[in-house]
C-alpha cells in the first residue's frame, strides 16, 4: 500500500508504503549449514513487514530539507525441513551439542530468527541551500545516513576458531557528509566530503580462513569535481 502526496502549494511532498512479504523457501549456502559443501540449498519461509516514508520539504527560497526512513521487521515463520538418510525428518530440539550441552538448533534458522543483512531501521537526512553569488549559481548541503544492527548470516550453528557463532552481529553506525559548490554556463566545481567522522561501519562480515573477516564501508573522503557539459544547456 503505498501513497504519494504534495502540500502547502507544492512545496512539502510526502510519499510512502507499508508492505508484506512472503519469502518462501529461502535459499542458503549448504556449507555454512555443514550439510552438503558446496551447494545452494532451499531454507526456510520467511516473512517481512516493512514501512517505508520520504518527505520533502522547500523550507524557504532556494533551501530545501529531505528525509528518508524504512522500518523492516523479518522472522522466520516456518523451519526448513532436513532429513535423515532414510527419509525421516531430523528433529533438532531432540539432539543435543556435546561441545555446548545444549540442543542443537536449525542450521537454516530458527522461528523468529531474522533474515541476514537486513537492518531493521535505516534513515537520511539531506539539507541543502541554493543561492546566487555574482553571475554563479552556488549551492550548500550537508547529509546524514544512519543504519541499525544486522545479522551476517542466518547460520547459528557454525562456529569459528575463536569458538563463536559465526552470525556476527553487524553493530549500527551513523555517517555524515558535506558538499559545496558553484556552476556558471557549462562550468560546475564541487568540493565535497564523505564520512566525516572516519566511522567504520560494518556492512559485511564472515568467516574466512579460521578468523572473522569484515567488509567496512570507505574512509573519510575528500575530493573535488570538475565538469564541462558540451552543447547548449
Amino acid at each position: 500500500l503505498g501513497w504519494k502526496t504534495t502540500w502547502l502549494g507544492e512545496r512539502l511532498q510526502w510519499d510512502g508504503a507499508i508492505y508484506q512479504e512472503e519469502w518462501d523457501h529461502a535459499q542458503i549456502d549448504a556449507f555454512a549449514a555443514r550439510v552438503l559443501a558446496g551447494a545452494t540449498i532451499n531454507g526456510g519461509n520467511y516473512r517481512v513487514r516493512g514501512l517505508e516514508t520520504f518527505v520533502q520539504g522547500r523550507a524557504a527560497d532556494g533551501f530545501t530539507l529531505e528525509a528518508g526512513l524504512a522500518w523492516n521487521h523479518s522472522e522466520l515463520v516456518k523451519e526448513a525441513p532436513f532429513f535423515w538418510a532414510d527419509g525421516t525428518p531430523i528433529n533438532f530440539s531432540s539432539l543435543i551439542d556435546p561441545s555446548t550441552n545444549k540442543a542443537l538448533a536449525n542450521p537454516a534458522g530458527t522461528i523468529g530468527s531474522s533474515l541476514a543483512g537486513a537492518p531493521t531501521f535505516q534513515y537520511n537526512f539531506r539539507a541543502r541551500y541554493e543561492f546566487a553569488y555574482d553571475a554563479y549559481r552556488a549551492f550548500a548541503q550537508i547529509g546524514v545516513v544512519h543504519q541499525s544492527n544486522s545479522l551476517s548470516t542466518t547460520d547459528r550453528v557454525t562456529l569459528d576458531e575463536q569458538n563463536k557463532s559465526i552470525a556476527y552481529d553487524l553493530p549500527p553506525f551513523t555517517t555524515y557528509s558535506a558538499a559545496l559548490g558553484a556552476e556558471k554556463d557549462s562550468w560546475r566545481v564541487q568540493a565535497y566530503a564523505e564520512n566525516l567522522t572516519d566511522t567504520r561501519g560494518e556492512l559485511f562480515a564472515n568467516y574466512s580462513l579460521g578468523y572473522k573477516a569484515v567488509t567496512v564501508n570507505r574512509p573519510r573522503t575528500v575530493g573535488f569535481r570538475m565538469t564541462y557539459s558540451f552543447g547548449s544547456r
